[in-house]
């Protein structure tokens, strides 16, 4: 039983170089691929590999003075930014405690205002004026909307309030009266 077992491996062992063999015979291709190949490298290759060495070097360190150059440009625009846009926070926070209007709209019907709200008028004499709305309503004798308006700056042609001997609110010659459709806009 021992030699056949022997006798079994030895007939494996034959057939197993014989495959190997005829393997690299038929693919000679194979049998020079797997062998070691000794790379000879002339001194020509040598120096342009060092040559190609220096250039890449050199354009590396190019490329990062140049990044830290803009590096440092954008620093400086980044810090720019974040000063103007403190600035602009102190702004808005500064306008949000004033007492003064905070949004601007241009009012489709005459419950969009409100007295006390800031406008801007066309007046009579074809001037725009600014000023705030003391009156809003229906004047004896006028069918239209009129806006009772005390001007923020004098105008001497304008009244005092008063219209057709009714008084409708008390500013002397800062007063007028314009229909709602001469309304330009409003601020709350």
């Amino acid at each position: 039983m021992t030699t056949g077992i022997l006798w079994t491996a030895c007939v494996w062992t034959y057939r197993g170089i014989l495959c190997t063999c005829r393997f690299l015979w038929i693919c000679p291709y194979n049998a020079v691929k797997f062998l070691p190949r000794e790379k000879r490298i002339t001194e020509d290759k040598t120096n342009a590999l060092h040559k190609r060495l220096n250039k890449t070097e050199r354009d590396i360190l190019s490329l990062k003075t140049r990044i830290a150059c803009e590096r440092a440009s954008w620093e400086r625009r980044f810090n720019d930014l974040q000063r103007q846009q403190e600035e602009l926070r102190n702004q808005v926070q500064s306008w949000r405690k004033s007492r003064g209007p905070h949004r601007v709209f241009l009012p489709h019907s005459p419950m969009d205002l409100q007295l006390g709200h800031r406008v801007r008028i066309m007046l009579p004499s074809g001037r725009i004026s600014t000023g705030t709305v003391r009156f809003l309503g229906h004047l004896q004798g006028e069918a239209d909307l009129h806006l009772g308006v005390e001007l923020h700056a004098s105008d001497a042609a304008q009244c005092d309030g008063c219209y057709k001997g009714q008084s409708y609110f008390e500013k002397s010659g800062y007063g007028a009266f314009v229909p709602f459709h001469k309304l330009l806009m409003a601020w709350e």
